[in-house]
């Protein structure tokens, strides 16, 4: 939802599709021989690379920006 409004977009269609697995396809870095170890990761550890990744995005995502 955005603004109040549902968000149709195609990558709010494809988050809502595959929900966690792009965290976990992230986590293992596309390998999906790796899928089965990163989901056997303990839940804090997890949790906090996925924070670090989401704050590294937007900080890089915002230096991107100035930049323009």
């Amino acid at each position: 939802e955005t603004n109040g409004q549902p968000d149709f977009s195609a990558s709010a269609g494809f988050a809502e599709r595959w929900g966690w697995v792009s965290s976990i396809y992230a986590m293992a870095k596309g390998d999906v021989l790796q899928f089965d170890n990163v989901t056997k990761l303990n839940i804090n550890k997890a949790l906090m690379f996925l924070s670090f990744e989401k704050d590294k995005n937007q900080l890089e995502a915002k230096l991107l920006k100035q930049k323009k």
